[in-house]
């Protein structure tokens, strides 16, 4: 099936997909009791508390990241899981990228060194804005889940932003308010001519959307349950849900990680 995937040229979406599915298994294997249980729970329509589904995804985020974030361990997951983003999502996005890395190392090379080290370091940042968000909007999980990832992108253009005036400014020993707008439309410019640095940038963007794909999960699980009666399928989903949910929502997350890739990829074929 892989190979005629990739005939076909879908490779991509089975891998990404597969990827998502193995997330949530392995943060299903590592989950406390506490955890499973609260998020089951919540998913198959059972009476739940608040606090204890709010709880059980704050202990999810803090399993994939460690905690606390103030540490050398959480440092370098972060950094390895951004830069493993930021190098598949900048060859699907555009794929003679490291030809030019390996062409041209000493201009090319060290540009995306440096947007690589950037995009760690923003989306490390993000996670203290992200965890905390996690905490305030803990009555609203599903809320939380969803907007997530925009605090993270907010980080993420703020840092580029502040750093490419910062480098200007220094350039020219002169700085203008109008920098950050000039900045705006080059950035529009590099996304509109799919340039180099766009591939690059695009990644840091999506280093926080499996919390959403969590929050899809758990929506499509409740209205499974809506329909439990319906099919076997949605009887065996439950079953397995009640040991090993995350297990479940990764079910649901990978398939639309396949799903969306594929559509996406139809879209951009020429």
């Amino acid at each position: 099936m892989a190979s005629l995937l990739k005939l076909l040229g879908f490779w991509p979406p089975l891998v990404y997909g597969f990827a998502v599915f193995s997330l949530f298994w392995l943060l299903d294997r590592n989950a406390a009791p506490r955890a499973r249980k609260a998020i089951s729970a919540w998913f198959s329509g059972r009476q739940y508390n608040e606090r204890d589904v709010a709880d059980a995804v704050l202990y999810v985020f803090d399993r994939f990241y460690t905690a606390p974030l103030l540490g050398w361990q959480a440092v370098l997951r972060s950094f390895a899981v951004s830069a493993v983003v930021t190098c598949v999502v900048s060859f699907q996005i555009f794929p003679p990228a490291f030809l030019f890395i390996r062409h041209a190392p000493s201009v090319i090379g060290l540009s995306a060194f440096g947007q690589m080290l950037q995009n760690a370091v923003a989306d490390y940042l993000s996670l203290f804005l992200i965890r905390r968000w996690l905490i305030l909007a803990g009555p609203r999980p599903l809320f939380a889940l969803i907007t997530a990832p925009l605090l993270g992108g907010l980080i993420v253009a703020f840092s580029y932003a502040v750093t490419d005036v910062a480098r200007f400014s220094l350039q020219t020993q002169t700085f203008e308010w109008r920098y950050f707008i000039d900045d705006f439309y080059q950035w529009k410019r590099f996304i509109a001519n799919q340039t180099f640095r766009w591939a690059f940038l695009a990644p840091a963007f999506l280093v926080h959307l499996w919390l959403p794909l969590f929050a899809l999960g758990v929506i499509v699980a409740k209205v499974l349950n809506s329909l439990r009666a319906a099919g076997k399928f949605s009887q065996w989903f439950f079953v397995q849900g009640d040991a090993h949910p995350l297990r479940s929502i990764g079910y649901i997350a990978g398939a639309a990680t396949f799903l969306v890739t594929a559509a996406v990829m139809l879209m951009l074929a020429p």
